[in-house]
């Protein structure tokens, strides 16, 4: 059972696994849901009875109607959460400003990033590193400082293209920008429930992930602290989420993909997953689960549980294989190595599974039922991971989700 106090969800891959559906699901139990990272170059793709959205900003909890505040490590594209709010408004045919809450330190992307992006087939072209090096440098423009700029009060970092109308826009705002971390302390004094959600994977963490083919934030549960102000003995529990395969979307292709597929099978899984980016619609890479890139993710942030998704693509396959070990060099390795240059230098070992193409895991409710070659499959995962397997996500709606019985 989760401890419903305050619980933070991440990716344990390289992002795309599915953790706007995953926070979707649990939000019901919750009170709050709160972003910590990343910027409008997330993605978060939920589905409400056939209906698809994909958030870039305002948390995965809204169509719940939960509360959902934006903490002050995400990057804010005013006009992209504009758009956004729209767009829900328009799907869901409500207004979410009256549940969003916005942190007054959250730095804002200025038109001059999303310029000095442009060209960078790494990037989403979304302006994130260029913002991030801004915030880093010490010239970067937060939400609070527009209200200042439109009180009258100068700085020469105040002082760019552009200004003017951003000023302007974020006036819509101005009476849902908080103090969050105080806002998210008294919410929890009050015993509300909260849950933080991660953007992006460990994979590509600034820190610990495949670095250089990294993002720019802090994309793990540690990034929960920093990214809402919150202290680490606050949270009570860390939620990893992964696909039961890989992907991961760079527009060169250049970061090294140890379980890479080949050509034939890897577009077959993308299309049978839609594996194209939520932000981008840049097609995934997509390759076999990697079980020491995954055990290395939950070590880093703590995962007491595992959430893993898209069980139902795999029923279009003959043959799932699951990386166990890496050999390099001639030595066999159950460590994830700590540069680009060893990890090309990787020979995947892989336990090899039947799949049970001709058979379905979609619309079971209950493990029992799920054909007896997925089962060996999973019962593998569990036997092998370090955190415990708590559910499985079968199908983009919110509800398509399999509870194990040891929960």
């Amino acid at each position: 059972m989760i401890n419903l106090a305050v619980s933070v969800v991440v990716g344990l891959q390289y992002g795309d696994e599915g953790k706007g559906k995953v926070v979707d699901y649990l939000s019901r139990d919750y009170d709050i849901v709160a972003r910590y990272n990343g910027g409008d170059n997330a993605g978060h793709t939920l589905y409400r009875n056939g209906t698809k959205i994909a958030l870039h900003l305002v948390p995965s909890g809204i169509l719940e109607r939960k509360i959902c505040v934006i903490g002050n490590g995400v990057n804010i594209n005013l006009d992209s959460l504009v758009r956004e709010i729209n767009e829900i408004q328009d799907k869901f045919g409500f207004d979410p400003l009256p549940y969003l809450y916005l942190s007054d330190r959250a730095h804002i992307i200025l038109p001059q990033d999303i310029e000095a992006s442009k060209g960078d087939g790494n990037s989403t072209g979304k302006g994130i590193g260029p913002s991030y090096a801004r915030k880093a440098s010490r010239k970067g423009i937060r939400l609070a400082d527009l209200y200042n700029i439109s009180d009258g009060v100068k700085e020469e970092r105040f002082e760019v293209d552009g200004i003017n109308r951003l000023v302007e826009v974020a006036q819509r705002f101005r009476h849902k920008t908080v103090n969050v971390s105080k806002f998210l302390h008294e919410a929890r004094l009050k015993g509300q429930s909260i849950l933080f959600e991660g953007a992006q994977g460990s994979g590509i963490d600034l820190d610990h992930g495949q670095y250089p083919y990294v993002t720019s934030s802090s994309c793990v549960s540690g990034g929960a602290c920093t990214g809402i102000g919150i202290g680490p003995t606050r949270i009570d529990n860390v939620i990893g989420v992964a696909k039961v395969y890989t992907t991961r979307v760079d527009g060169n292709q250049e970061s090294p993909f140890p379980t890479q597929l080949d050509s034939e099978l890897e577009t077959l899984l993308r299309e049978c997953g839609n594996e194209f980016g939520a932000t981008t619609g840049r097609p995934r890479r997509c390759g076999w689960f990697d079980l020491v890139q995954v055990n290395d993710a939950i070590i880093v942030n703590g995962a007491d549980e595992i959430i893993l998704t898209k069980l139902d693509v795999l029923d279009n396959l003959d043959e799932i294989k699951v990386c166990v070990a890496y050999e390099i060099d001639g030595t066999v390795v159950n460590d994830y190595p700590e540069t680009d240059f060893k990890l090309r230098k990787i020979i995947p070992i892989y336990h090899n599974f039947n799949g049970w193409r001709g058979e379905t895991t979609k619309a079971i409710t209950n493990s029992d039922d799920l054909p007896r070659n997925a089962l060996r499959y999973i019962e593998f995962l569990q036997s092998n991971l370090l955190g415990r397997i708590i559910h499985i996500s079968i199908g983009p709606e919110a509800g398509e989700v399999i509870k194990l019985k040891s929960t």
